[in-house]
């Protein structure tokens, strides 16, 4: 016989959920959405009858269903392996308890194993397999894969969620902030620049995603800002350091960081020798997301003497990148080609990538917080003291 089955419990008082010794604080109606739901165990219902439902006599606006599922899942996280709220395809949602083996993966508790786990986590990130990564993440209890808070975060950075990074419930501001800024940036980067500075100046960030700041993503910023000298300064000092210590892996995405400088700021003959060595690097060491930015800026390079190869290169680019399913290295490489389209005057480039990016953006629902993203990150940098 299996092992009896404990209730969520919920405190109408209180407004808070409770399960296994644990509880979490609900917001009014998400405390009556999950009592609703729970009082319905199993049961699917559409947004329409869950608004008839918790929002009776009300005229909520659009989503509104769809925002309180997601800060629930993210306050019924704690408890993701035995109960939630599903999706149901073309109805709804509905809530579930998850079926439970009588006792846990005893292997989630053996440090030895955990590393090697964190060990392939590592290689499908090299790899650029974003499709393996969240498949070891979502079942990392049957995989006996003990995540840590660093890990999760990238995840979700990872497959661009949006409504995470302006979540006040999901992760502190300080947590948050990076990627935040990184998002901004798509969206207004001149307004984001002083924030940039900030973060740069002050060192506010957490420690992995400072250094990811100052050590990576700078590097396109200055491109961006048509700094080229110390683009190619900083990139200079990264490729010695990756050879001083024996980061290999690191050769494909610096090589591509070279080529993009080339395309900015360099002769054709650079050029092709910065393409050569990309080539080279990714014979040797052939991850997925490389791959595809190496792709689209070949096909930034050759576009001027034959358009419909450099468009065919891009093209496979962006599918790769997109296979690869990190969704902000796709939205870097879609912004890589406009910016280009742009600058260069390339309209058909810009008609035939335009609609991409804007089904990226609406896709993560990039285009909908902006102001939310600037108040926070004003606030996070004193906006005041910062302009």
């Amino acid at each position: 016989m299996g092992p009896v089955r404990q209730p969520l419990q919920l405190d109408r008082d209180k407004l808070e959920a409770s399960f296994r010794g644990r509880s979490v604080a609900l917001l009014p109606k998400e405390f009556a959405l999950l009592d609703f739901l729970c009082r319905h165990e199993s049961r699917s219902f559409s947004r329409e009858q869950l608004l008839d439902a918790v929002w009776t006599m009300e005229a909520p606006v659009d989503r509104t269903v769809d925002d309180h599922i997601y800060r629930l899942r993210k306050k019924l996280a704690l408890w993701e392996t035995e109960l939630g709220i599903e999706t149901v395809r073309s109805v709804g949602y509905k809530f579930v308890y998850k079926k439970r083996e009588a006792s846990a993966n005893p292997l989630l508790g053996l440090p030895a194993f955990n590393e090697d786990m964190r060990g392939v986590a590592d290689t499908y990130l090299r790899y650029g397999r974003g499709d393996a990564l969240l498949a070891l993440y979502k079942n990392r209890e049957m995989f006996g894969f003990d995540v840590d808070p660093g890990f999760g975060l990238l995840i979700r950075a990872m497959e661009g969620d949006v409504r995470f990074a302006v979540d006040p419930e999901a992760a502190s501001l300080k947590d948050r902030a990076f990627l935040l800024l990184y998002l901004y940036q798509y969206l207004d980067p001149g307004g984001n620049r002083p924030f940039i500075e900030a973060a740069l100046r002050d060192r506010t960030l957490p420690p992995v995603w400072q250094n990811e700041l100052e050590t990576m993503t700078i590097i396109h910023l200055l491109l961006e800002w048509e700094e080229y000298e110390e683009a190619l300064l900083r990139l200079e000092n990264r490729i010695s350091e990756a050879r001083e210590r024996g980061w290999e892996g690191l050769f494909p995405y610096y090589a591509n960081l070279r080529l993009a400088h080339a395309l900015h700021a360099e002769g054709d003959e650079d050029c092709r020798l910065a393409l050569q060595q990309a080539e080279e690097e990714l014979r040797r060491y052939p991850y997925r997301r490389e791959e595809g930015q190496f792709l689209l800026l070949k096909g930034l390079f050759v576009y001027s003497s034959d358009p419909a190869g450099g468009l065919a290169n891009m093209e496979q680019g962006v599918a790769v990148l997109g296979q690869s399913q990190f969704v902000l290295h796709l939205l870097h490489g879609l912004h890589t080609i406009l910016e280009f389209a742009r600058q260069r005057g390339w309209d058909g480039v810009r008609r035939r990538f335009e609609g991409d990016w804007q089904r990226l953006i609406r896709s993560i629902g990039l285009d909908e917080f902006q102001d939310e993203m600037r108040r926070q990150l004003g606030e996070f940098f004193d906006e005041e003291a910062v302009l």
